[in-house]
């Protein structure tokens, strides 16, 4: 699937890239590559008080139903090792580390990165959970999770190999589309192409009471326009009918302790919503572990009162880290 874009801004950026390409730096990838599918993230490299010392680019998909990452493991591992290798060129590293699931760890070989394997269990391709149980140790002893960590998807890194290779800042998005009927198709759109142009693409209509999600089942959010953009992360999008939609009531909490029971981050999670839906969320961070939780979603999936637990933890974080930047912008 292919829809046509004005490209005359994007060639103007291509020719001011085209200048830094000869000499790969830390600070022209921040500068030029932010924005690209997969959306890699530069400024933590920036942090100096948390250096990186590993880079993890994910070859798994981190919600249900997405193949996107997958997909460039299995058809591209080349674009992906020559993705890494620049990559790891780029920041200093010496090599990176693939997480893929265990059907792709022959394919990843090629990719000449150290290869770890996660099982297809939800929700074990997390970023905070492959740290925790795959990611144990440097060779130095020191814990991963007190050093630095940069993760960049699979699409990410085929991204930047393919932006230094050939000057042009590549705009092609790969998406899952998962239509009323369940039917997973990958398609491959520019960034900024509106919902709209791909439903014309598949034949999809959406009816009142249908539910479009970006992102997965688990993770993702509702959007109320056919003029919403693909964005750089857009893995996956859903279009759900409206008699497949479980409503959501926000009622009192009945105590049934099904969400500490999935919880992988083993977050006492009904206590916490007490103090989320009351707005306090700096009591929720402090003594609730706010801040424990990896978003999986489950919470909200088995809650028997059918509350939104995921979206106000969300909400919280949000309002915490803008407090926290605001407080900082005026010190």
């Amino acid at each position: 699937m292919t829809i046509d874009v004005d490209g005359e801004s994007a060639q103007t950026v291509d020719e001011s890239f085209k200048k830094v390409c000869q000499a790969p730096s830390l600070e022209n990838a921040r500068d030029f590559l932010a924005g690209l599918p997969g959306n890699p993230e530069f400024k933590v490299f920036f942090d100096t008080e948390k250096p990186v010392k590993a880079i993890v680019v994910l070859g798994v998909d981190d919600d249900l139903l997405s193949t996107t990452n997958q997909y460039f493991v299995k058809n591209n591992i080349i674009a992906v090792k020559t993705g890494i290798d620049l990559l790891c060129k780029i920041v200093g590293i010496s090599s990176a580390i693939l997480i893929v699931p265990q059907h792709l760890e022959q394919v990843a070989k090629s990719s000449g990165a150290i290869i770890k394997t996660v099982d297809s269990e939800y929700p074990s391709a997390q970023p905070e959970l492959i740290t925790r149980h795959i990611l144990e140790t440097y060779e130095d002893g020191q814990s991963k999770s007190k050093s630095g960590i940069a993760f960049f998807s699979a699409e990410a890194v085929c991204a930047i190999g393919a932006a230094y290779n050939t000057g042009k800042l590549p705009l092609e998005k790969t998406v899952t589309f998962v239509s009323k009927d369940g039917k997973k198709r990958l398609v491959s759109v520019p960034i900024g192409t509106p919902l709209q142009d791909i439903l014309n693409e598949f034949n999809e209509t959406l009816n009142d009471g249908d539910r479009v999600i970006y992102g997965g089942p688990m993770k993702g959010i509702s959007v109320f326009s056919t003029e919403y953009p693909v964005q750089p992360d857009t893995d996956i999008i859903i279009i759900q009918d409206k008699g497949q939609i479980t409503e959501r009531n926000d009622t009192a909490c009945i105590n049934c302790g099904e969400c500490v029971r999935v919880c992988p981050a083993n977050i006492q999670i009904n206590l916490l919503i007490r103090f989320l839906e009351a707005g306090q969320y700096e009591e929720a961070a402090d003594l609730y572990d706010l801040y424990s939780c990896i978003e999986c979603g489950f919470c909200s999936y088995v809650c028997e009162s059918r509350i939104p637990i995921f979206q106000h933890i969300r909400l919280a974080k949000h309002t915490l880290d803008s407090m926290k930047a605001a407080e900082d912008t005026n010190a």
